[in-house]
């Protein structure tokens, strides 16, 4: 019967054009300047260019890239919907298209039906000055899409506003905090079965980069430069090969050549990530290496603490992401990514085929080829 009446009411509200969103603000600069609100805005990095000279063939296309503002600003009295992070006026229903990093992807006109259908219930009320950040479990997001804000906010922010997240933090999230010098940051969780959250005084600080893996080229440098004060360079530079054999998905069928190559002629260490518990192992793996090569991966986010060395990585040759490239163009390293052949169907995720998990062949002889050009 709920159901029934909640449709009702939907349709009654979509009619009178009160239903959200009601409108789609793609610039947060552009809404605060046409409602005289700019005093509200604040600059971290200003927009820039930026070239680099080493970027691969394979992902040529990200040679020339345009990294936009990072911001944090006040955006008053509004609603955050906690599992898609999208941010949106309580008043006029503006929906700010920037609170998301991937808004391409979640955004779509039925997004916010289940909240038309459930505006008559009572949602979570924040009256302090607060901002809310979604903590990504992935390695590799929760650098990029959590942790650069948390820096900012720690930086501009606290303790004037209060930090709000979604979840507690895990053991190793805990840790990467630690190793930055933050880890008694002041934060309050929010309730897990509040999906809906009213914010009185929201601050929101802006994501970094260019959407989904490609980070921005100073908020890059500026993890390096604090992620290394701890670390210790040894004498002797290691030659390392990340195996995925202990994986799930996402394995070289013909690994056993591979490491036999690698082992045998090119003195390289094979090494199990699965098998190295703390961030601050991966960090010193990563950080005393001269050569890396590994399967696209979300460790080798750990690259975000090298400089200068060698990076092979094997790309299934039907799934090219251009993340792992780009932080080593970003720290001058040497990158060469190597083709490989995809094993199997894709999956299909979202309404477009993945080949995000599958095996690869690796060619022994490109591989063979690139390091003896080294």
């Amino acid at each position: 019967m709920n159901n029934f009446f909640n449709k009702i009411l939907l349709k009654i509200r979509h009619e009178l054009n009160c239903y959200f969103p009601n409108k789609t603000v793609y610039s947060i600069k552009e809404y605060l300047t046409e409602n005289n609100l700019l005093t509200n805005y604040s600059t971290i990095h200003p927009s820039y260019n930026i070239e680099f000279n080493s970027a691969s063939n394979v992902f040529a296309e990200y040679k020339n890239l345009q990294f936009p503002e990072i911001f944090y600003c006040n955006l008053g009295n509004c609603i955050v919907f906690k599992s898609f992070e999208f941010i949106a006026t309580k008043s006029s229903k503006n929906l700010f298209i920037q609170s998301n990093p991937y808004n391409d992807f979640y955004y779509s006109p039925t997004l916010f039906d289940s909240y038309n259908a459930s505006i008559s219930k009572k949602h979570y009320l924040i009256k302090e000055k607060s901002t809310f950040i979604k903590l990504k479990n992935n390695y590799y997001h929760f650098y990029f899409d959590t942790l650069l804000r948390i820096i900012y906010y720690n930086q501009y922010l606290s303790p004037n506003v209060d930090l709000y997240i979604d979840k507690p933090f895990t053991a190793w999230q805990k840790e990467i905090l630690e190793l930055l010098n933050i880890s008694n940051l002041n934060y309050k969780v929010i309730p897990e079965e509040h999906e809906y959250i009213d914010f009185k005084h929201l601050y929101f600080v802006s994501f970094s980069g260019l959407g989904a893996g490609i980070g921005d080229f100073n908020a890059i440098n500026l993890l390096n430069s604090k992620l290394i004060e701890k670390l210790n360079k040894s004498n002797k530079q290691k030659k390392i090969y990340l195996s995925r054999a202990k994986a799930s998905h996402r394995k070289v069928v013909n690994e056993n050549e591979l490491v036999q190559l690698l082992t045998e002629k090119y003195n390289f260490e094979i090494i199990y990530i699965e098998e190295i518990k703390s961030i601050s192992q991966q960090y010193n793996l990563f950080f005393n290496a001269s050569h890396i090569i590994a399967v696209h991966g979300a460790s080798l986010t750990n690259l975000i603490i090298t400089k200068d060395i060698y990076v092979v990585e094997l790309l299934n040759e039907q799934h090219l992401v251009t993340s792992y490239s780009h932080i080593s163009n970003c720290l001058n390293n040497k990158y060469f990514p190597v083709l490989c052949e995809n094993q199997g169907e894709g999956d299909i995720i979202g309404k477009e085929k993945s080949f995000v998990h599958n095996d690869i062949i690796v060619n022994i002889d490109a591989i063979d080829k690139v390091l003896c050009d080294l």
